[in-house]
């Protein structure tokens, strides 16, 4: 299957029906350069979302590291 380069802003998706957007990430718990301010000025829950799962991450890593 080949792959169909578009231009334009990824958060406004062009064409009929839902549309995912997908972006890699750093697991650093990073947020505010590059793609993410985009979405962020768009969507408040990405960036929320992904503040959470950082900081369960932090809890998840801290709680097995005292076992």
């Amino acid at each position: 299957m080949p792959i169909n380069y578009l231009e334009g802003d990824a958060t406004q998706p062009i064409g009929n029906g839902p549309k995912i957007i997908v972006h890699v990430c750093n697991d650093i718990g990073g947020w505010g350069k590059g793609f993410v301010v985009a979405i962020s000025k768009r969507w408040k829950e990405p960036e929320a979302e992904y503040r959470r799962w950082y900081k369960d991450c932090l809890l998840y890593t801290s709680d097995a590291a005292d076992e």
